[in-house]
Formats: C-alpha cells, sequence, structure tokens
C-alpha cells in the first residue's frame, strides 16, 4: 500500500460519493458535561436488579440479535427500562422511521430524568443541522461528535474534506449502547430501517450481542475513551439554535410523533409499566449464555496519516484469533478487501491444513459498487491463497428464518453487512470491523469476543447455512479466471460473469477498479 497523492485523490472521490449519498443523522445535543460514573451508581436499577452479573470477573451472558426486528425491540425495550443513563455510540444514525422512533424514545427517557449521551462520526451528519440544535436543547441529553467535517453545505464540506485529508479520512465505525451500566447491545448495525429490515426496498441481514456483566463496563470504558478524547466536539460549538421556542416545538412534535406503522409489527410499544419490564428481562437473562467475554476498541485519533504496516488494535487481535486457528476459520464480512499480508496469512493456513471459508456480497447485493470494485481487485489472489469464497444473493431461501416478519424476504433485496468470525467452533467475534483495508488501517473499530463453543456453534451452522448455493454464489478459480457456481432448477452450473448483473454494472465495477486508492474504500 503506497500513500500517494493519486491514493489521496481517489479516497477523496470515493467520501465524496458517501456524502453525497449518505443517509442524514438526527442526534441530540447539550453542553452539559457527565462525569464517568462509579459502577454501584445504577446498583438500584430495575436492569442492575434483574440482569446481575454473578458468574466471576471473566464471565459475561450474552445474546445473539440476528433478527433486525428483534434487535430494535431489544435497544426500545431498554430505553424505556433505563432509569439514569444510556450511552450510544455509531457511526450512522439515519433520519428514517426508525431512527426517529428510537430518538423519540430517548427524548421520553430524558423526560423522566435519564441523562443519555450520543457520540456520532461526523461524517454522517450532514443536512440536518438545524434538527441537531433543536434536539439538543434538552437538558438531559448531550450529544458529541466525532472528527466533525467543518460545513453544513456539501460543497464546504468537500472542499475541507480535501485540506485535511489525513484527519478527516479516518472515521469512527463503532456501535454501541449501553443502558444503566448493566446491559450493552454491540455489532454491526448500525441505526436505520435498512438495518433493522424495515426499508422499503433494500434491507441488510446483520449481527449484534446483548451483553450483561462485566464485558458492560469494559464497553461502557471504551464510549468514556472516545467522548472524553480531543477528537470528540460538542455540537452546541457547531451548530447553534435560534430561539428556545423552536426547539421546544420541534422536540413536541418529535415526541407527538406517530410511529404506529414500526410498532405495529412485533410488540414495540412503550412500556413504563415496571412490571411488566421486570418480568420480561427475568425471561431473557435465562436465555443468556455465559462464557469468558471481552470487548477491544481501537484509540481514538484523526491525525496520523494512512500507516502502511501499523493496523490498529482490533484488527491485530483478530487477526491473531485468525492465525491461532488450527482447525477451521468461519468469516462472515460484508466488505471483503485484503491486503498482502492477510492472503499470505490465509495461504499459510490452507498450507497448515486450516479450512477459511468466508462469507461477503456479491456484486447483485452489495450496497456500494465502489466496495464491491475493491474485493474485485483481490478476489483471485484471496482464492489462489486457499480460501473459500461465497457470494450472498440479494434474495436468499433462508431469510425467513432470520426474521419476524417473513413476507419482508419476498420483495425486497438483501445485503450483507454482519462482521462476524467463528475459531475452530470454540471462540467468535462480532463487531464493527470488516475483513477490509480500511477497517484495519485506517477507521476505529469495535470487537467483542466471546469463548464459547455453545455460541460458536449457533453462529457457525448461520453462517455455513447461509453459504450453502441456495442462498449464495460460489467464487472459484476455473482455468485462471473467476467464475461461479450457480445453482439453477437443482442443478449446479458455472457462470464465468457475475451473476445477476447487467453489462453496465460490471463495466462500472471495472472502471472504479482504476481509480487510485480503491482499495482503501
Amino acid at each position: 500500500m503506497a500513500h500517494s497523492t493519486a491514493i489521496q485523490l481517489g479516497i477523496i472521490l470515493s467520501i465524496t460519493l458517501i456524502l453525497l449519498g449518505c443517509s442524514s443523522s438526527q442526534v441530540l445535543r447539550s453542553d452539559t458535561q457527565f462525569e464517568v460514573l462509579p459502577s454501584d451508581h445504577f446498583a438500584g436499577t430495575l436492569l442492575a436488579r434483574t440482569m446481575p452479573s454473578i458468574r466471576g470477573d471473566d464471565f459475561s451472558g450474552n445474546l445473539l440479535l440476528r433478527d433486525g426486528h428483534q434487535a430494535l425491540i431489544e435497544r426500545l425495550y431498554l430505553i424505556d427500562a433505563a432509569e439514569k443513563r444510556i450511552d450510544a455510540q455509531y457511526f450512522l444514525w439515519n433520519d428514517d422511521k426508525t431512527g426517529k422512533l428510537l430518538l423519540q424514545r430517548l427524548v421520553k427517557a430524558a423526560n423522566r430524568g435519564v441523562q443519555v449521551r450520543v457520540l456520532l462520526d461526523g461524517l454522517s451528519i450532514t443536512e440536518h443541522h438545524k434538527q441537531l440544535a433543536y434536539l439538543s436543547d434538552h437538558p438531559n441529553i448531550d450529544i458529541r461528535v466525532y472528527n466533525p467535517i467543518e460545513g453544513s453545505q456539501m460543497l464546504a464540506r468537500v472542499v475541507n474534506f480535501a485540506k485535511d485529508f489525513d484527519r478527516l479520512n479516518q472515521r469512527m465505525h463503532n456501535k454501541s449502547f449501553v443502558f444503566d451500566g448493566s446491559v450493552a447491545i454491540t455489532g454491526g448495525r448500525n441505526i436505520g430501517d435498512a438495518y433493522f429490515f424495515f426499508d422499503e426496498h433494500y434491507n441488510f441481514y446483520d449481527m449484534d450481542v446483548l451483553s450483561v456483566g462485566p464485558v458492560v463496563r469494559q464497553v461502557s470504558n471504551g464510549f468514556n475513551y472516545y467522548w472524553n478524547s480531543p477528537w470528540s466536539t460538542p455540537v452546541a460549538k457547531l451548530y447553534e439554535t435560534d430561539n428556545d421556542v423552536e426547539s421546544a416545538e420541534f422536540i413536541n412534535a418529535l415526541v407527538e410523533s406517530d410511529f404506529n406503522y414500526i410498532l405495529s409489527f412485533g410488540d414495540a410499544r412503550e412500556v413504563a409499566n415496571s412490571v411488566f419490564l421486570t418480568k420480561y428481562y427475568r425471561k431473557l437473562y435465562n436465555q443468556l449464555i455465559w462464557a469468558p467475554t471481552y470487548f477491544i476498541y481501537d484509540k481514538p485519533g484523526g491525525f496520523e496519516p494512512l500507516a502502511d504496516d501499523k493496523p490498529k488494535e482490533v484488527a491485530v487481535e483478530i487477526a491473531e484469533l485468525v492465525m491461532n486457528s488450527r482447525e477451521e476459520v468461519l468469516i462472515e464480512s460484508a466488505y471483503l478487501v485484503l491486503d498482502d499480508r492477510s492472503i499470505d496469512i490465509f495461504q499459510q493456513l490452507y498450507h497448515s491444513g486450516v479450512k477459511v471459508k468466508v462469507l461477503t456480497n456479491s456484486m447483485a447485493s452489495n450496497n456500494l459498487l465502489m466496495n464491491h470494485a475493491g474485493y474485485a481487485m483481490v478476489r483471485e489472489n484471496t482464492l489462489a491463497a486457499g480460501a473459500e469464497l461465497y457470494e450472498l444473493k440479494p434474495s436468499f431461501k433462508s431469510c425467513p428464518k432470520m426474521v419476524v416478519i417473513e413476507a419482508n424476504c419476498e420483495h425486497h433485496l438483501i445485503g450483507l453487512h454482519a462482521k462476524t468470525a467463528v475459531f475452530d467452533r470454540k471462540s467468535v467475534y462480532i463487531g464493527s470491523l470488516n475483513f477490509n483495508i480500511r477497517s484495519a488501517f485506517i477507521n476505529t473499530e469495535t470487537a467483542l469476543v466471546i469463548e464459547s463453543p455453545e455460541i460458536a456453534t449457533q453462529l457457525a451452522e448461520t453462517i455455513l447455512n447461509n453459504m450453502a448455493l441456495s442462498n449464495s454464489w460460489q467464487a472459484i478459480l476455473h482455468e485462471g479466471e473467476v467464475a461461479w457456481r450457480v445453482e439453477q432448477e437443482n442443478e449446479i452450473v458455472l457462470l464465468m460473469e457475475e451473476p445477476l448483473t447487467t453489462w453496465l454494472e460490471r463495466f462500472g465495477a471495472d472502471f472504479l477498479t482504476w481509480i487510485p486508492g480503491a482499495e482503501y474504500y
């Protein structure tokens, strides 16, 4: 990887595409400073009573959240149950139905005295700065922006990005929620309709983990590390409100908004009944799987140039788990762009008899053509290293097993957004880090590692099921060229072109591979 002006220009073009196409975030602001609280501060809360840590210093209880609807409901119920503090850290918080619903519930929590802190990456905060300022005037809500890009207009933001490239190219890709210091949700999901299977056209298959126990403190420590870092700026320093009356009107309108469309699916209504919540969490507690669990996060910081030989902390930890595997590595990664060293590791594992199987997006399921272009640049070498590659279909047969509303699988395109791995069916990684160059060297990421054969078996079964040719296409090398094994009418056929794509889409992906720095996207 060469750090050059050409690469910078290529990445600037890529980020410009992100700025033009990303969904806007709506969040909250206040100048209030909240101190780091001792763990026993939350001892008397409902969540601390019903979801206690009782299995020792290393053991935490974990529950996989595969279904998008259930992942949304768990967040809503936990917001309703919180009594003292909620911390949220996200790369994206979209201005759509589910994004607004979660904001509404956070405001209602703040109205009953809960302290709410939200930390968002600055890349996705574009055109809704006035709404940010309005929402932020609540006295119990504080919002900070990580590595903000100055300017409320798109052209100004692109110019500023180009002028301060080394700092602004590095983004906070972290994703976490912590409720009363007792329960955490971490994983791959951002906040938005597509991540909870409510988008009308395109949705993501994703993965989160609900955790209880000592690991929650680790997640909180990571949040506070970023919250107090010099790269996090209070929204009050970026945007100002016109007057308190407009802010109050906007907040009241949000609180009174009708989200019956979402609430009608599943039991996502607002819950103020402590008896119901107590029963709910005692039942949920019995579903937790207890095992040694630890949470890793990269150090915040945005001024370092691209470090060719310095992968970040999370990438180093996951690489060690891969290299220490002795029988099998199963990987799900929405975006797969390996550097030469990672490909060498795969080759070493192959020669040692370790099977490496990877599920990623196909061109037909990928939501970002630039990401697919980067993957296509290294796909042949990845296959030559001995890895098995499977590319998710945009509609796959196992979808109904992973969602509450099966009808959503029939008329929606589906893409992979999960970032997970299983090592020798003994331990798992679930987090925000894709197996790509940007995650390893540029962005900040998080990872939850669980040393549990039971959870490893659950996750392995899901990954292998999604790799079946009824759900994915297998990319292989055939006479020196990439080809695809495809199931058609109960027969396996070989295709020499990307399945379910047009010549124009293939031309576009080929063209993007010529952009300098495409592999960094």
